[in-house]
């Protein structure tokens, strides 16, 4: 390919005249954003830029399939337990109303390494607030309560915040099963769940080997 010249004249013409939005339309044209673009600018934007598609492809490749999912109580009508382990956020689990204590539980298959769980809720305003104050164990077997993640948590008012995902941290278990449960106490409560996800949390890296000492000058 021929080299792209630029006319010095025209590109300061350019940084002087084009204004905000003319900058943010052609951004999308790579030459306009290496000629416009400020040096340290540039490189804090491809920095940003590489971190969060290695952020992107460690979530996506650390994502782990939950598998036995179950409810304390049964389901409200079509509402079943897989439905929380099903990847769509549009579909939900949901007990039966009333009930003391519901719980969700899913077993997760490698249980070696520390946890990241996190729990949708329903994206129904009127529903939200029936999951304040539920709480994340980990556990040997289903509903049990062994080693307590994170809770309980408290719903926000607005219906997309109330979303979530609400997230918890569990520590490695080498012990097989692992089952993790969504746990509501109280004792008239309804559980609905979204969404339970899980990924892996690799082990932090060691730390860097000190630098040799310089020997001391002759």
């Amino acid at each position: 390919q021929a080299p792209v010249s630029v006319n010095p004249l025209a590109l300061t013409t350019f940084r002087r005249t084009c204004t905000q939005h003319c900058r943010s339309a052609l951004s999308s044209d790579p030459l306009f954003a290496l000629l416009w673009m400020p040096r340290a600018t540039l490189l804090l934007a491809l920095l940003a830029l590489q971190l969060s598609s290695l952020l992107v492809a460690v979530v996506a490749d650390d994502e782990v399939s939950l598998s036995s999912p179950k409810l304390s109580h049964k389901h409200h009508k079509q509402h079943k337990a897989k439905r929380a382990i099903d990847g769509n956020l549009a579909t939900f689990t949901e007990t039966k109303k009333k009930k003391k204590n519901p719980w969700f539980t899913a077993e997760i298959p490698e249980s070696r390494l520390p946890h990241r769980v996190e729990v949708y809720n329903i994206n129904k305003k009127s529903k939200q607030k029936q999951l304040k104050g539920f709480e994340i164990w980990r556990g040997k077997k289903p509903g049990q309560r062994k080693t307590r993640c994170g809770g309980p948590f408290e719903i926000p008012d607005k219906r997309a915040a109330g979303v979530g995902p609400f997230t918890a941290d569990c520590p490695a278990d080498k012990k097989k099963p692992t089952f993790i449960t969504v746990y509501l106490p109280g004792k008239s409560k309804t559980l609905s769940i979204a969404e339970v996800k899980v990924y892996k949390v690799p082990p932090l890296p060691p730390p860097p080997l000190p630098s040799p000492s310089l020997p001391p000058p002759s």
